[in-house]
């Protein structure tokens, strides 16, 4: 799951892959430790692309390199 986040960024397939991971993630199936850790992975995944690429753009923004290895300049 963490590989298809990763790569795709089209809505349908990351409501997918939530809908999936919801009913893999309930109390009830037998593998429910497995993907509750799983799920909690993927989150912190998204939580860290999500503050790099608000980093990124607060640079973009300041005029400053980011972490792309670009540099920006204010103009």
């Amino acid at each position: 799951m963490a590989s298809i986040v990763e790569k795709h960024h089209d809505t349908d397939v990351l409501e997918t892959c939530s809908k999936t991971l919801e009913l893999l993630c309930t109390d009830s199936n037998a593998i429910f430790t497995r993907c509750d850790v799983a799920r909690s992975t993927l989150i912190d995944m998204v939580v860290n692309k999500y503050k790099e690429a608000v980093d990124d753009w607060r640079s973009l923004i300041e005029g400053v390199s980011c972490s792309s290895g670009l540099i920006y300049l204010e103009l």
